[in-house]
């Protein structure tokens, strides 16, 4: 299956692309169809296939590591069970796994599965912008119902105000606080849990850069897209740890070595830590698009693509406007 955004991207929409064989990862594909548009959970892909088609996740040799943790589990619940019944269901199991696999599961390492909705999944990310809106709506009408009530029962008179002895007008305002949750990347990772597993193993990551297109059109084409791949080329699930909302960042520099275009600058991020897992075999992908303004025709530019809290990604690549 193809994503609807990969469809469009590298076949311009065609309908005639279901029933073309493809090659990939050495293997013959067939594409079978393309999916709407919507987003992509929990994660964005090109292409979605079977386990047993990819030769990653079907490597019996991958099959029978149980320390890969490389796959992440959906069910449907039974009409009438409850989030908590499946909670003691998950308990079980993981109970027995940890007495059927104490070299894996370690006593000094609890293995913990929790069931999580999926409903509250797809609105985690925009539950901190919602409570934050609402707080502040809470807020400006706390306000502005204690100046109407100041304004109401203000008293001219101070005899009058003695007969009446209390505090008139006053408003108890209060700091409203959104909580922001931490972003456990959908591993069924916890807040709690989300504990970098030793240092990065960089090298089992690829890092690639490119640039659509390679040679923007000044005058018709503002801006080019600076796509960073990232595949982890291992048989080991990595993990990233990040501080913040960003991820990638871009730098574009002339012939002289000056910064013409650094992509964040033009950005907004959340002071939200994430955690991003990525699968043996899986690759991410990253966009950032930049202003072709400060570019001339006949020049190249150098582009360089990076993860600011993770300074070994990072590669370099290159866009050379033309008229």
């Amino acid at each position: 299956m193809l994503s609807h955004d990969y469809w469009m991207r590298a076949f311009g929409g065609d309908p005639a692309v279901v029933g073309r064989v493809f090659q990939m990862n050495d293997r013959p594909h067939t594409v079978v169809g393309v999916l709407p548009p919507i987003p992509g959970y929990p994660q964005d892909n090109d292409v979605w296939m079977p386990i047993s088609a990819c030769p990653f996740r079907s490597d019996p040799e991958m099959e029978n590591d149980r320390d890969a943790g490389m796959l992440g589990a959906f069910a449907r619940l039974k009409p009438g069970v409850t989030l908590a019944d499946a909670q003691r269901d998950l308990s079980d199991v993981a109970g027995k796994l940890e007495a059927d696999y104490p070299k894996s599961y370690p006593k000094t390492v609890r293995l913990a599965l929790s069931p999580v909705a999926l409903s509250e999944e797809l609105t985690r990310t925009a539950r901190p912008t919602f409570l934050m809106l609402f707080g502040t709506v809470g807020l400006v009408l706390l306000l502005a119902f204690g100046l109407a009530l100041g304004a109401c029962s203000s008293t001219p008179d101070p005899a009058a105000a003695r007969e009446k002895p209390g505090v008139i007008g006053r408003v108890w305002g209060s700091t409203v606080n959104a909580t922001q949750k931490l972003n456990p990347f959908d591993h069924g990772l916890k807040p709690r849990e989300m504990k970098q597993s030793g240092s990065v193993n960089y090298k089992a990551l690829v890092v690639e850069l490119r640039v659509e297109p390679p040679a923007p059109k000044l005058g018709e084409q503002r801006q080019a897209a600076v796509i960073i791949r990232l595949t982890n080329k291992s048989k080991r699930l990595v993990q990233l740890n990040f501080p913040t909302t960003q991820r990638i960042d871009v730098v574009v520099k002339n012939k002289a070595g000056k910064t013409i275009e650094h992509w964040s600058d033009d950005q907004r991020f959340e002071n939200e830590t994430g955690l991003v897992a990525i699968n043996p075999g899986e690759r991410l992908e990253y966009t950032a698009h930049v202003s072709t303004r400060e570019m001339s025709a006949g020049e190249v530019y150098t582009v360089e693509g990076f993860f600011p809290a993770h300074e070994p990604l990072r590669v370099t690549g290159s866009i050379a406007p033309v008229r």
